[in-house]
């Protein structure tokens, strides 16, 4: 298995079929960049833009869900997310 190398402290060692991200989600976007930092996963031929489903595991079997906003910690851009596929919507136009 190949491993894609840690890079600025945001990327992380995950399968090749997917890359990691340093993220903040919430369902309260005035709250959403103070919430704990966890990692989450997006195919590696994805970027974190509007239409990608985001997940929780490395594998990509599991999409986040039960929230409706999303920060990554590279951009800050304020996400909303789809609560029930975890796929990236629209910027809300805040960063954090």
């Amino acid at each position: 298995m190949s491993l894609i190398p840690f890079s600025f402290n945001f990327s992380v060692a995950c399968p090749v079929n997917s890359t990691g991200y340093v993220a903040r989600y919430n369902n309260n976007e005035a709250t959403v960049c103070s919430a704990a930092e966890i990692t989450v996963y997006i195919p590696s031929t994805d970027s974190f833009t509007t239409g990608t489903t985001v997940y929780i595991d490395a594998s990509l079997n599991t999409p986040l869900t039960g929230f409706t906003f999303i920060s990554e910690t590279v951009s800050a851009t304020i996400w909303n997310l789809d609560s029930s596929t975890g796929v990236i919507g629209t910027s809300t136009g805040n960063a954090c």
